[in-house]
Order: C-alpha cells, then sequence, then structure tokens
C-alpha cells in the first residue's frame, strides 16, 4: 500500500514534497530593496518552521548589510563589476559549478538525498538564466517573484520589438508571482501566475507618542533611480522657505559624500536597523519620496501605516494605493519648490481634516500586512514542480 502521500504512481505529492524541500534564493544584490526584504524575511520565517533555506547573492561589497539575519546561509559571489552586468551576462558560467557543489552537499547539509532542492529569484534575467540551467537539467525547475519591471531591465531600441515579448513566451514557462498586479502580463495570468504584494512588518505602527515631531523623512538611497538629485533640488528650495524643517535620511546602501547636500539633510544612518526606523517615523510628521521607478514603494506604505503625512512621485507602486489629497499627496519633484507647495496645502487644513486624512493613510496601509503575505507565498512555493523529471534523470543514466 502506498502512503498517504504518495501519489499510485509511486511519486511522492507534489504539494507535500515542496513543502518540505529546502529552499535556494538567488538574488542579484545583497543591499536592502524591497526584494531582498521579503526574501529575508521570508527566510526567517522558514527557520521559525524548521525548514532551510539558503541565499545565493551577487555582491560588490565584503560585509553583509545588517538587516540580514545573522544565522541566514548566505553564499556571496564577490564581483568587481555592477551586479546586474554579470547576472545579465556571465552568471551562467559562475553559477553552473556551484550548482553542482551545492547538490553534492545537500545530503549531509539539508538531508535530500537526491539534491532537490526549490530555486526562487526575484530578478527576471536571473530567471532567463537558471531556466536554461533548468534546461540543461542542472537545477530543478525556478521560480520567479517579479519585483522589477521587464521594460526597466531592457532597454533599447530592440527591446520592446524582440526581447520583451520573448520574456514574456519565457514568464509561461515559469511558475510567477507578481508583487503588482500593474506588472502582470495575460500571458503569464493565464499560465496561472500569482500576485502577492509586499507586506509591512507588524513594527510599523500608528500608535506613538500623541505628539509628532514637525519633520520630513526620507527612507532610500543616494542613487538617480531613488530620485536622490531630486531630493537635494527640492531640499535646496525647502531650506529657502521653511529654514526650521530638517530632512531626516535613511539610506540603504551608503551614504552621501560630505559636503554634497544642504545643511537642511540630516543622515540618520546608513543600514540603521528597521525597529529604529519603524521608532522614528512614529515620531514624525511627514516623509517624502522621489523615486523615478518603483514596483510597489513599501516605504511609503510603512510611513502611511505609522501615520505620517507622505508626499511621493507617481509611479507603479504608488498608483496602487495613493489617493491624491486623500491618504497621501502626489507631486513632481523636477518642479522646484513643489515638495514645500504640497506640505503647505496638508497644513492648510484643519485639524479634523488632518486627523481623517492620517486615518485615511492608516487603513489603506493596513491591507498590506506582511502576515497576510505570508500564507501566500506559502501557497506560491508548494507549487513547485517535481525539482528533477524521471527523464532527465534518466537520460544521465
Amino acid at each position: 500500500m502506498n502512503r498517504p502521500e504518495e501519489c499510485q504512481t509511486g511519486e511522492p505529492n507534489r504539494e507535500a514534497r515542496s513543502v518540505s524541500l529546502p529552499v535556494f534564493f538567488f538574488l542579484p544584490t545583497t543591499k536592502l530593496t524591497g526584494g531582498t526584504l521579503v526574501v529575508d524575511r521570508y527566510c526567517r520565517h522558514l527557520a521559525s518552521t524548521g525548514r532551510k533555506a539558503v541565499v545565493v547573492a551577487y555582491s560588490s561589497t565584503a560585509e553583509r548589510p545588517s538587516f540580514w539575519a545573522k544565522t541566514l546561509p548566505i553564499v556571496r559571489i564577490e564581483t568587481p563589476v555592477p551586479q546586474k552586468l554579470v547576472v545579465a551576462t556571465f552568471c551562467l558560467p559562475l553559477l553552473l559549478p556551484l550548482i553542482r557543489l551545492a547538490r553534492v552537499g545537500f545530503r549531509q547539509a539539508f538531508d535530500a538525498p537526491r539534491g532537490d532542492f526549490v530555486p526562487v529569484t526575484i530578478y527576471t534575467p536571473l530567471a532567463l538564466v537558471l531556466f536554461i540551467l533548468h534546461l540543461l537539467g542542472a537545477i530543478p525547475k525556478p521560480m520567479l517573484i517579479v519585483h522589477d519591471n521587464p521594460r526597466q531591465v531592457w532597454t533599447g531600441p530592440l527591446s520592446f520589438r524582440f526581447v520583451i515579448p520573448m520574456f514574456r513566451r519565457f514568464l509561461g514557462e515559469l511558475s510567477v508571482a507578481y508583487v503588482n498586479p500593474a506588472l502582470a502580463n495575460p500571458v503569464a495570468l493565464a499560465a496561472g501566475a500569482s500576485v502577492i504584494p509586499n507586506g509591512i512588518d507588524d513594527i510599523f505602527s500608528s500608535a506613538g507618542p500623541s505628539q509628532r515631531v514637525r519633520r520630513l523623512c526620507y527612507v532610500g538611497d543616494v542613487t538617480h533611480a531613488k530620485g536622490w538629485d531630486l531630493l537635494l533640488r527640492q531640499a535646496s528650495c525647502l531650506r529657502a522657505l521653511e529654514p526650521k524643517l530638517l530632512i531626516h535620511c535613511f539610506l540603504s546602501a551608503r551614504a552621501p559624500q560630505s559636503g554634497s547636500h544642504p545643511q537642511n539633510i540630516v543622515v540618520e544612518g546608513v543600514g540603521v536597523a528597521r525597529e529604529v526606523l519603524a521608532t522614528f517615523l512614529r515620531g514624525s510628521d511627514y516623509v517624502v519620496s522621489t523615486t523615478r521607478n518603483e514596483s510597489f514603494c513599501l516605504p511609503v506604505l510603512e510611513a502611511m501605516r505609522s501615520g505620517c503625512v507622505c508626499f511621493c512621485t507617481f509611479n507603479l507602486g504608488t498608483a496602487q494605493y495613493v489617493l491624491h489629497g486623500v491618504n497621501a499627496y502626489f507631486f513632481d519633484p523636477s518642479v522646484p519648490g513643489s515638495l514645500a507647495v504640497a506640505i503647505a496645502e496638508f497644513e492648510s487644513l484643519d485639524e479634523m481634516a488632518r486627523a481623517h486624512f492620517r486615518s485615511a493613510a492608516v487603513s489603506t496601509a493596513s491591507r498590506f500586512l506582511w502576515r497576510d503575505a505570508l500564507p501566500l507565498l506559502d501557497l506560491f512555493l508548494s507549487r513547485a514542480s517535481f525539482p528533477l523529471a524521471n527523464s532527465v534523470r534518466k537520460s544521465r543514466i
């Protein structure tokens, strides 16, 4: 008689097997981003349930960012050139020996005799490389959690005519979950793609001091994509109009050069613990986001959940939940002084209207909680295909 977890063919039940398999997360970076934060939090969840997880990440620095769990196994591939260039072009020969080595060590490390595991990535070009490795029989079929916009990954005159259509067909072959429905395409949705929004940790809450400090917070990075240059431009204008209003910056990767920013910008730290950030937001009035491209924009939602008034750019992420003048404000950071105008617009409201505004922001953000996303991620990964098909195993004999 077959065991309950096995099918009549003798193959273990797919969902039962995939739930117990170790998970390998392949990342293009170890910096704090929306995608890497999801991986870090989910790995902690797996550890709390007794499952194994490993992160294989490219990194251009030898120091691990402080937000990663110290107990989380990380296989770091040091690269002297930008990570995206490596992942998109050279990671095939780098990954293949690493995968083979990992499979050999699975018996001792993870008690998985056949070296089965669930490969997952959040970066679409890397998913394509992993899929090629799967076709070569080197690894199981990968799973993809889309945290980037394919139109931002591949640029150039030929991209939209050739690469994007090819990529859409490729997505139809994978198990895909989108962090934002605006990123999804009909081919992937028809193939059973999931939508799993990023979630806010419970540490971000509006329960805090009755009196907030009139200060402006920025959570991001000193990069062009995050709009650091736009923030500097707005800070200069704000300093002339509101000299006492300071901008407190929490940066994820590196600090700006000394003297390269206006005096009303205060750098609170790089890689600050999220508990510290949550406490700071609970006592702050405003948060600004000048990012150019975002698929979800979790910092804005975390600030809204903390009861802050947010001033943000219009992008794929904020377009899903921001109602201008109702729970947050859109502003154009390329227009000098537009941030000061938006702040003045909010401060022109009476006390009752301000309280209603903050309440609307908290209510909106409460629809995107990490504890609600966890079961969806568990269900998504439980749909993993059999790690190596019988036909592939037989071809090796």
